[in-house]
């Protein structure tokens, strides 16, 4: 083992010696000012929320970025899908019209039909003719009846207050139930049953005045005609005179298209001095069957049906009843009755020349837009109802266009109804 050398202070002092010179060549202002500028100087600091910023948008993007991707694969997948749908839907367009056109040419296939939206059937647009729609069987009216088999119970009733009211009262207007026949119930069986049942409320309706306690039969007069007799109790007396108009309005509008057109009041079985209201009655009153009065059109919600409701105005022609038809009725303000005739269904003129056989013309602007939908059969209903109401048996709607609305058939006689408002029974 090698002894370990110890270096003496002499020997140290001679390597120190043998070093190179080094000299600082700064004066001593020099060193004292850099020495001051390192005092000064401020020690840095570490900034610490731009670095976790910027981690937090690394990582973000990282989690963005397959997702993106994968979208943008998803989105060309649906696009190619689609792409190929729409070419697999023109070929087959393209194969149903050359077949159609190849039927058409054999005489085999009358009309073409192009499906819009995938719901809606339209036929192909010929000259004049009426584009038609899904209403099948709509109508707000009573038009065809086996009388053999059913009778036509008609109630009056009246439009609920808060919906149609005005200086004059309620609008009133008769509902219509096509019941069975039976042999073991009369039509005023029937009628005395069929009013209690129904739900007035839930169609937008008051409860009829004659459900407080009246109840209707079949009597005849002294002369052998069909009557009603309408027993009242004393609740009657105390009526309004509002309370009595609306009555005797619901009445008729209860009987008037019945052959029970006379009605007698009764009170405890006795004709004579019945009082309702501050009037009194002492003979049977006959009513006006042709009141002369338009329709307009009523709906209290979107929940109830719509109706049918008889003007309270009388007008002297038919032409004045119609044109009065476009319009609100008078009413109080935000009430629901509403102008039956669309300002698209322009009315040209009102040819009366063929009354004598009970038919009257109405005849429509080439203008006028005629669809087989619910605002125009609801129109053109009305207006038979109102030509009903002045008397005509017949109306004739003469068009530029052919075609049939509803039930109605465009330039050819119509017979005006049998009633109006149709309600489903049984309930």
């Amino acid at each position: 083992m090698r002894p370990k050398q110890r270096i003496n202070k002499d020997q140290l002092e001679n390597l120190l010696r043998q070093m190179p010179k080094v000299k600082d060549e700064r004066d001593s202002s020099q060193i004292y000012s850099e020495v001051q500028i390192g005092l000064n100087k401020k020690p840095r600091k570490f900034k610490v929320m731009p670095t976790i910023a910027l981690a937090a948008a690394i990582m973000i993007f990282a989690i963005i970025t397959p997702l993106f991707f994968q979208n943008m694969t998803s989105q060309n997948s649906s696009m190619d899908d689609a792409a190929q749908e729409t070419k697999r839907s023109g070929i087959m367009e393209y194969s149903n019209f050359n077949d159609d056109a190849a039927d058409s040419e054999t005489g085999n296939q009358l009309e073409s039909i192009n499906k819009i939206d995938g719901n809606n059937a339209v036929e192909d647009e010929k000259p004049n003719e009426i584009m038609t729609t899904d209403v099948k069987n709509q109508t707000f009216v009573v038009s065809n009846l086996d009388e053999e088999t059913n009778h036509i119970v008609t109630i009056g009733v009246t439009a609920h207050s808060e919906s149609a009211m005005s200086d004059d009262g309620g609008f009133t207007f008769p509902i219509s139930l096509i019941v069975s026949k039976n042999e073991e119930e009369s039509y005023f069986s029937a009628l005395e049953r069929i009013r209690y049942e129904l739900n007035y409320a839930e169609l937008g309706l008051e409860e009829p005045l004659i459900n407080q306690g009246a109840v209707l039969s079949m009597a005849y007069s002294a002369g052998g005609t069909p009557m009603t007799m309408i027993e009242v109790g004393e609740l009657y007396m105390s009526y309004s005179s509002m309370q009595q108009t609306t009555l005797l309005n619901e009445i008729d509008e209860t009987l008037r298209w019945t052959p029970y057109t006379y009605h007698e009041f009764t009170s405890n079985g006795s004709n004579k001095g019945v009082a309702i209201g501050n009037s009194e009655y002492n003979e049977s009153i006959s009513m006006t069957v042709f009141a002369k009065r338009p329709y307009f059109k009523y709906q209290a919600s979107e929940q109830t049906p719509i109706f049918l409701v008889r003007s309270q105005t009388e007008f002297a022609t038919i032409t004045e009843a119609i044109n009065t038809m476009k319009t609100k009725p008078d009413q109080y303000p935000d009430n629901k009755v509403d102008p039956s005739i669309p300002s698209t269904i322009q009315i040209e003129n009102v040819q009366t020349d063929d009354a004598e056989d009970g038919t009257v013309r109405i005849i429509l602007s080439p203008s006028s837009v005629l669809t087989n939908t619910e605002e125009t059969i609801f129109a053109l209903e009305a207006m038979l109802m109102t030509a009903k109401e002045f008397g005509f048996q017949k109306v004739i709607f003469e068009s530029t266009q052919d075609g049939i609305i509803g039930n109605i058939q465009l330039n050819e006689p119509v017979d005006v109804p049998y009633s109006p408002n149709p309600i489903p029974y049984p309930l």
